[in-house]
């Protein structure tokens, strides 16, 4: 009894299993890049939602100033002064670090007389001391905010906010509501 039972041979089983395997490092090699993308493209969207968050919580916060700002450190810290019926209350945004931090504290109004040129100059001098810093946002490569003055008042703000591994930086001008005037806030 003699029947045709064809298999395969050995060198075909050979050459298919490498077929197989080629395709299948193909398809490796494109799930791989795939997925270093996908990373890539959500670390910088994440990187870009917490700059826009920062951003936005300084700029609210400088947008409806109705007292006072003032900077120091270059830029680096900046002073909002606000008040609430008669007290005075400074918040304030700085780079500590690699950290943007946001701190708040009531402050004390001292009014000063300086002697300049022989003429009495009254100047108010407010003085807060913030003992309590939280993070706005982390890895921060360098933050400043550069107050442009107008006539008697602050007129707008520019906010930079740079990300470390970041090849961005975030930049936003805000036009002041309220234009307040640049004062002398003693902070501590």
């Amino acid at each position: 009894m003699k029947t045709d039972n064809k298999g395969f041979t050995l060198v075909e089983l050979i050459v298919s299993v490498a077929i197989l395997a080629i395709v299948m490092l193909a398809a490796f090699g494109f799930m791989l890049a795939g997925t270093k993308s996908y990373t890539s493209i959500d670390a910088r969207i994440t990187r870009q939602f917490k700059a826009q968050l920062a951003v936005n919580q300084v700029s609210d916060s400088l947008m409806n100033c109705n007292t006072g700002l003032s900077t120091a450190d270059s830029g680096q810290t900046v002073y909002i002064l606000e008040k609430r019926g008669s007290a005075y209350t400074v918040r304030a945004f700085r780079q500590s670090g690699s950290e943007l931090q946001y701190g708040e504290a009531t402050a004390a109004e001292k009014i000063e007389t300086i002697i300049k040129d022989g003429a009495e100059i009254k100047t108010t001098i407010y003085t807060a001391s913030i003992s309590s810093w939280s993070k706005a946002a982390g890895s921060v490569d360098s933050f400043s905010v550069t107050l442009t003055p107008g006539i008697g008042a602050v007129k707008s703000a520019a906010i930079q906010l740079k990300f470390k591994n970041s090849d961005k930086t975030y930049t936003q001008t805000v036009a002041l509501r309220n234009a307040p005037p640049v004062v002398m806030i003693a902070a501590s």
